[in-house]
């Protein structure tokens, strides 16, 4: 599985921040079956996003909404909606403080893959705090998702005896990141996700499901960002950022 986002942002003066931007998920080469087991060839599957962006400062406070085209494509068969991310910042004026709210994937289906098919936006809400303590040169970061979903927590159907309490579905909820500020321009990232562990972990052992972790360089005009998530013992997902500074790349003396 691989996935590309590509993004540019500018400001348009009395317009604002402007950011057009395509991610594209590929699932790669996947061998199909028919109902008795026999294989009826190879079949390839993707889905595109086509994002159109705008965001505006008032204050302390930024805003930004995203308008999505999505475009998924599996074995021949194609579906489309219509979405958009809406969210809110609040930045504290003298401290290292950020609140934020965002209503990720509303919208609707355009055409979907077959005429039961039923299929349908997956809605998230997500909050989120990120505040450095004073004199550490450490910063923490606490987000809630999928809000609108009481009980998200995983329940392992092998598992007769031991069912989700109250602590379990209130974790499920919840992603936690630690990052080490070691230089103005060099950063540690470590995070944990208990939903992605519960559902991925091994019976002998977590194997790290859950876990990510990862560094940010920043040099001049550019950051790159790299990081590393857990799944199972063995297995992971890699992703490689990088983020330039037009403005400061173009910059003439």
């Amino acid at each position: 599985i691989g996935q590309a986002f590509l993004a540019y942002a500018h400001d348009f003066g009395k317009a604002g921040m402007v950011m057009l931007g395509v991610q594209h998920m590929s699932y790669g080469t996947i061998q199909g079956y028919d109902l008795n087991g026999v294989e009826t060839g190879e079949f390839s599957s993707g889905e595109t996003a086509l994002i159109i962006g705008k965001s505006h400062r008032q204050g302390n406070f930024r805003f930004g909404i995203n308008l999505k085209g999505v475009f998924s494509n599996i074995a021949g068969y194609r579906a489309s909606a219509l979405m958009f991310d809406l969210g809110g910042v609040f930045i504290h004026p003298h401290k290292p403080f950020t609140a934020g709210l965002v209503i990720r994937n509303a919208g609707f289906v355009l055409s979907d893959y077959t005429s039961t098919s039923g299929s349908s936006v997956p809605l998230d809400v997500r909050a989120g705090i990120t505040f450095k303590p004073e004199h550490m040169p450490l910063r923490f970061s606490l987000t809630a998702f999928n809000l609108t979903q009481a009980d998200v927590s995983y329940d392992d159907p092998d598992d007769d005896e031991e069912k989700p309490g109250a602590l379990k579905k209130v974790l499920s909820h919840l992603s936690l990141g630690t990052e080490i500020l070691i230089h103005k321009n060099v950063t540690l990232m470590a995070g944990y996700n208990y939903l992605a562990h519960q559902a991925l972990k091994l019976p002998a052992g977590g194997g790290g499901a859950g876990v990510s972790l990862g560094a940010a360089v920043h040099v001049k005009a550019f950051e790159f960002v790299f990081s590393r998530s857990a799944y199972v013992a063995g297995s992971a997902g890699y992703s490689f950022t990088l983020s330039a500074d037009l403005n400061k790349l173009l910059k003439r003396r």
